[in-house]
């Protein structure tokens, strides 16, 4: 196994997380929960799940605590999961990269990815008929007995769910 492509993918994603993060620790004391929405034509940031729906086209989908879902018909450049899975549907596309952190990966028969396919503390479960042209990687990695995805996970949840805050963005 090659460590650098799962570097590469989650130094892709990691700048998205981060972005939202000061925002999240500025009000971390009123135990709200935060919301937050980032989308626009390119990309698509949300706490919580996200559905990408036939006849849509984002290069970058990132679900903070949550799953992302590309339904039929459907095509994104990456979908990033922290906190949950990335389903891709039958006859639905990723152009690049899928990453779930503490949580699976699953292609639905007919689902193409043209990337790597990357789970860190999930599985990555292929259906027959689907088509992974990249690299499979599944990381399970231990700190003092505790999964490194779960370590992630827990802090971006407690961050989403301790915090006050309502980031919305779009983009046209």
């Amino acid at each position: 196994m090659r460590v650098f492509p799962i570097v590469a993918s989650l130094a892709v994603t990691m700048p998205l997380v981060l972005a939202v993060a000061p925002a999240a620790a500025i009000a971390a004391d009123t135990k709200r929960s935060c919301d937050v929405e980032i989308t626009g034509k390119d990309e698509i940031v949300r706490s919580g799940d996200v559905v990408v729906s036939a006849g849509e086209h984002p290069r970058h989908v990132v679900a903070l605590s949550g799953s992302v879902r590309v339904k039929r018909g459907a095509t994104v450049d990456e979908a990033v999961a922290l906190g949950g899975d990335v389903v891709i549907e039958s006859d639905a596309a990723v152009t690049g990269d899928v990453t779930a952190v503490g949580g699976n990966v699953r292609l639905e028969k007919g689902a193409r990815v043209e990337g790597n396919a990357t789970t860190v503390g999930g599985k990555l479960l292929v259906a027959q008929g689907a088509a992974l042209q990249g690299e499979r990687h599944s990381v399970e990695a231990m700190i003092d007995g505790e999964s490194l995805a779960q370590r992630v996970v827990g802090a971006v949840s407690a961050a989403l769910r301790d915090a006050d805050c309502h980031v919305r963005i779009r983009k046209e």
